[in-house]
């Protein structure tokens, strides 16, 4: 039976969804039924490639840029924070851009088209011609891998654009996800016990620590999703992941959708490492989820993936911790014991006997500071 891809809610269907009132939501838009609504140029979806790929150009190839808009998504209880994520297969020549708009009015007023980032063969994204890159408007600015707005909105629009400089090859564009927020107010911890209650998922522990010493402080994020896709049978050097993860425009390697689809590109240019799962099929996909609390963390562990999670602490505030505090640390959840607390692997071990740890529940809730989560699904 074949599954398919959910996040906190998966839009598919008619134009400016309405959302109630969460103080955090997911939308994911992949396949033939989450994408019937975009409006393309230049572009169209290719249901064999299950993607948005460049329009076909008269003159043999494709045409040299493209896009698509995505129905705006209204918010009734307003958001200041937004993730977006992407999945694409971009070949050298090739990159896309993704754009973000808001409004605060129902959609009577809209900001500029802010530029999220740019994703595909960084030679040719280097090279592109200087042009006007809008990174803020008033109260809306990009800040790395986060949309942040000094006043809520609440609706939401992306336009992801498709480029090619080698008119024989186009990118491949397969999900866009929107993670949103109010960080204005708290998100209180459910601790509801469930069926993830005890389940833990068999992964391989890496270190950060046992890359080249100028880097490897750097790279909690990168070796988090090395750890999870040995999860699904992938186990590729930690160094090959950040370099698939590495944001150049910001010099990061934690950037949170350049990890989602650093991830996804890497699963599907290793397909033949990823072994068969009876009853799904090969779906590369990843993205950024902005869960309320451990819920939505517990139902992924339960059907297999683990979770790599964001988390800030002072001194003492995270007993058992490798560090004595953190102002950004990035982890894999790939458990939780009987009585809920996570069981992790933190990259900031140096040793795999050390490497598995269990957190109190509490404690790395607070860690979390109800930020966004990665999550790694290779098969639907």
């Amino acid at each position: 039976m074949r599954r398919f891809v959910t996040a906190c809610a998966l839009v598919c269907a008619t134009a400016t969804p309405a959302v109630a009132g969460p103080l955090s939501k997911t939308d994911v838009f992949a396949g033939p039924t989450g994408f019937a609504h975009a409006v393309a140029e230049g572009a169209r979806f290719d249901d064999r490639l299950g993607g948005f790929r460049l329009q076909d150009d008269p003159a043999g190839g494709f045409a040299r840029s493209g896009s698509f808009t995505l129905p705006s998504l209204r918010y009734f209880a307003g958001f200041d924070r937004v993730v977006p994520s992407w999945n694409a297969d971009c070949p050298a020549g090739t990159f896309v851009v993704v754009e973000l708009g808001t409004s605060p009015d129902g959609g009577k007023t809209w900001s500029k088209w802010i530029e999220a980032a740019r994703w595909g063969d960084r030679e040719t994204i280097k090279f592109q011609p200087a042009g006007e890159v809008v990174k803020a408007d008033g109260e809306v600015r990009m800040n790395e891998d986060t949309l942040e707005l000094k006043q809520k909105a609440d609706r939401l629009r992306v336009r992801v654009t498709l480029r090619t400089e080698r008119p024989a090859v186009t990118p491949l564009v397969t999900l866009v996800g929107m993670a949103v927020a109010d960080k204005g107010q708290d998100v209180g911890a459910d601790d509801t016990p469930g069926p993830a209650w005890g389940k833990e998922v068999k992964t391989e522990f890496r270190s950060q620590g046992w890359e080249q010493s100028d880097m490897s402080y750097r790279l909690c994020g990168p070796t988090s999703t090395t750890m999870a896709l040995t999860a699904h049978g992938l186990a590729l050097p930690t160094a090959d992941v950040a370099r698939a993860c590495w944001d150049d425009a910001n010099g990061i390697y934690g950037n949170w959708p350049f990890i989602a689809a650093g991830a996804s590109d890497l699963m599907r240019r290793h397909a033949d490492h990823l072994p068969a799962k009876s009853g799904y099929r090969k779906a590369f996909r990843s993205w950024v989820a902005w869960p309320a609390d451990w819920k939505y963390v517990e139902q992924e562990v339960l059907t297999g993936h683990p979770v790599v999670v964001s988390i800030r602490f002072g001194k003492g505030e995270l007993k058992g911790s490798p560090t004595i505090a953190s102002d950004g640390h990035l982890i894999l959840v790939k458990g939780f014991t009987r009585d809920g607390d996570p069981i992790v692997h933190d990259p900031a071990f140096r040793a795999a006997s050390k490497g598995r740890v269990v957190y109190d529940r509490q404690e790395l809730h607070r860690a979390r500071h109800g930020g966004p989560v990665i999550v790694f699904h290779p098969f639907e």
